[in-house]
């Protein structure tokens, strides 16, 4: 079953609209904005790890900015094109929204342009037992056993 907090994003999210970004943004600068990496574990966030790994499989050039930036629906991992900075770049929050968006723009070059039926049924499982259940261990991890680590990261 589904958390309270998901249901809620999800009812949040569909009130929303997507922001709206033209076609043919792989052609800008895209900025990953994460959290800063901390010792034995490549990102404490799997939305984080969830987002950088679809960008390496599908060979999209990014550059990490790694610090304590929240997007301004308060959300990590979040992007931004064209530049970095708040009044310059355009912000896309959600890494959800934001691989859904880079697939329509790669269409048949995208990796997952030609899993079946079964790929693909099989892919959603993973991603929502991951994300359903590796949130609260890396939450345990980050702000229980590591926090102090964390916090220099941060700095």
């Amino acid at each position: 079953s589904l958390s309270t907090f998901t249901m809620a994003m999800m009812r949040e999210a569909d009130e929303e609209p997507l922001p709206s970004v033209e076609k043919n943004f792989l052609d800008r600068p895209i900025f990953a904005f994460n959290f800063a990496p901390v010792p034995h574990v490549y990102s404490v966030c799997p939305f984080a790890v969830k987002l950088e790994s679809f960008l390496r499989i599908n060979k999209i050039p990014y550059e990490s900015i790694y610090g304590g930036n929240f997007s301004s629906k308060g959300m990590v991992p979040f992007i931004r094109l064209d530049h970095p900075d708040k009044e310059t770049g355009h912000e896309i929050p959600d890494s959800n929204v934001i691989i859904e968006r880079l697939r329509e723009e790669l269409g048949e070059s995208s990796s997952e342009a030609h899993v079946t039926p079964h790929q693909r049924a099989t892919t959603h499982f993973l991603i929502r037992m991951l994300e359903e259940h590796t949130q609260q261990v890396g939450f345990y991890y980050r702000y229980g056993l590591h926090i102090e680590s964390f916090l220099d990261a941060l700095d």
